[in-house]
């Protein structure tokens, strides 16, 4: 289709021809004339009922849209009230009832706003913090030490306190068994692993035993397989830091090393009563081992 000079796309029009509402307004023509949802009287009525009940609830009385009754009140003069308005005489819906710990923690986090927290950082950070650079004296420290421990002694604030503990407890646990302490094999786990390679023997390594009370990630374990009837584990102890007397004395060792010893035995100890076979290798031991010694030990 193609149009002439003058002519509006879209629209046919003859020579010399006028749309039929050229030059009149909505009130000049009942074809063109908008068409009121609410007569006067009504509007009036709302205008009347506004304040003692809100835009919102007006809008389900009338049945009509917000918007609707906000431009019927913007049209008339009527002053649009705040929310606060409407709160005052009424019962709050939450009178005699409490928030759950999860809408208290929604709305702590609806407060804490990133931007707030971004401020609250920044304010108290490195030099515009009152206490940067500086340190608190042995006294302080002592008197901070002290009243630790005396909130601690306080019965009421450990029962407050113990379900926090155990909570972060769980949690610890449930990390723990994720991460692989320590990130790299020891030079005894690493020969022991090989020795393992060359008698063909399969086997994993940090396998997480939760079988027990004190769960933790063993060295070494070997599943059930043609020579091994039960699943096995292998412990590569190293002489310092597991205890072993033949080569330090307790004084030596100190308390920390003699309760860590005693801690891999208590393992041992339940291991074997879950039915594991539980092997335990001195450091100095596996150092002078071959393939052969090792294969007598575990079989």
């Amino acid at each position: 289709m193609t149009f002439k000079k003058g002519q509006q796309q879209g629209v046919r029009f003859s020579k010399g021809h006028s749309p039929w509402n050229k030059g009149k307004g909505g009130q000049d023509d009942e074809r063109i004339k908008k068409k009121k949802m609410f007569s006067n009287d009504e509007e009036e009525n709302i205008s009347r009922l506004y304040g003692k009940s809100s835009i919102i609830g007006l809008s389900r009385d009338f049945r009509c849209s917000p918007s609707t009754i906000f431009n019927i009140l913007k049209r008339r003069g009527v002053k649009i009230l705040g929310s606060k308005h409407f709160q005052k005489g009424k019962i709050s819906p939450m009178k005699g009832r409490k928030h759950t710990e999860r809408a208290n923690e929604k709305n702590r986090l609806a407060h804490c706003s990133s931007q707030y927290l971004k401020k609250a950082r920044t304010d108290n950070l490195h030099e515009k913090n009152p206490f940067y650079g500086g340190h608190h004296t042995a006294e302080a420290k002592q008197k901070i030490g002290e009243a630790s421990l005396q909130r601690w002694a306080d019965k009421e604030f450990r029962k407050k306190m113990e379900p926090h503990l155990e909570k972060s407890r769980e949690l610890f646990k449930e990390t723990r068994k994720r991460i692989i302490l320590p990130k790299k094999d020891s030079k005894i786990e690493k020969r022991v692993q090989n020795f393992l390679k060359t008698l063909g023997i399969k086997f994993y390594t940090h396998q997480y035993i939760k079988d027990i009370k004190y769960g933790y990630q063993c060295d070494i374990l070997i599943p059930k397989q043609e020579g091994f009837n039960q699943t096995t584990i292998i412990e590569c102890d190293g002489d310092y830091w597991h205890g072993n007397l033949e080569v330090f004395t307790k004084e030596r060792l100190g308390i920390k090393r003699m309760v860590h010893r005693c801690l891999d035995y208590e393992r041992t100890n339940q291991m074997e009563e879950q039915g594991y076979k539980v092997i335990r290798l001195w450091e100095n031991n596996i150092n002078q081992m071959m393939p052969e010694d090792l294969e007598v030990v575990i079989k």
